[in-house]
């Protein structure tokens, strides 16, 4: 029994200690004119005074004085860094019929074998570069292949992307979550399955898509489902 009651007690000094939390966290918000939360358990529904005193009361205002800092930055934004930069057949990196023929690469060989992200029917690289460049430059890199002499430009370009967009400008966007996909699809440079760079583009894949809260979504589209069932499948494969 002496196992049962340690564990009885330490679930009691649990709600003690939630309960004081709690009740600072309503004094808190109090003198900040904010909306108090219940101060008593909400299992509980303890109201009893005889708490422990206060504990860190100076941490926690710290905590919510640094919440109001503008210092941590502007919100994220709602269009691109790079919507002006030209894209590498603009720049006469890559041909308009080379282009072309990637993009038909794609939708008959590689979509097939990771059908999370289609392109609609007869969509062509020229309208996909200026609507969705980002996506359009990772399915140009997928469907070239690692030995392509313009594999390397194109990663790096996408890295711009990743780097300028995500990284920095918290940029947050369905393009941006389908074009990750396909790249982490067909990651082949370096050619190493547990690469740092190849597990860090899934997890961006998975932060954009919390942070787009497609996971409860109601009723999402089928780009939307389908990015959602990618993430998944490369996240725990």
């Amino acid at each position: 029994m002496s196992g049962i009651d340690d564990g009885c007690s330490r679930v009691e000094a649990l709600e003690k200690k939630v309960d004081q939390l709690m009740s600072q966290l309503a004094a808190m918000a109090g003198k900040n004119g904010q909306t108090s939360p219940e101060a008593s358990h909400p299992v509980s529904n303890d109201t009893d005074s005889s708490h422990e005193p206060e504990l860190a009361s100076t941490e926690i205002a710290a905590m919510l004085d640094a919440a109001q800092d503008p210092s941590h930055g502007p919100d994220p934004p709602t269009g691109s860094v790079l919507e002006d930069r030209p894209s590498i057949v603009d720049r006469g990196l890559l041909s308009e019929a080379e282009a072309e023929r990637l993009i038909a690469t794609f939708q008959f060989d590689l979509v097939p074998k990771f059908p999370f992200v289609l392109l609609g029917h007869g969509e062509t690289a020229a309208r996909l570069r200026n609507r969705e460049p980002f996506l359009f430059l990772c399915v140009v890199a997928a469907s070239m292949g690692s030995a392509h002499p313009l594999r390397k430009i194109v990663t790096e370009e996408i890295m711009n992307h990743v780097t300028l967009r995500i990284v920095a400008g918290s940029e947050r966007s369905l393009e941006l979550l389908r074009g990750l996909l396909v790249h982490s699809a067909w990651y082949t440079y370096p050619a190493e399955r547990y690469h740092p760079r190849f597990l860090l583009l899934i997890q961006f894949c998975v932060s954009i898509l919390y942070d787009l809260g497609l996971h409860k979504t109601s009723s999402p589209n089928t780009d939307e489902q389908r990015a959602l069932l990618g993430t998944f499948w490369l996240s725990v494969g």
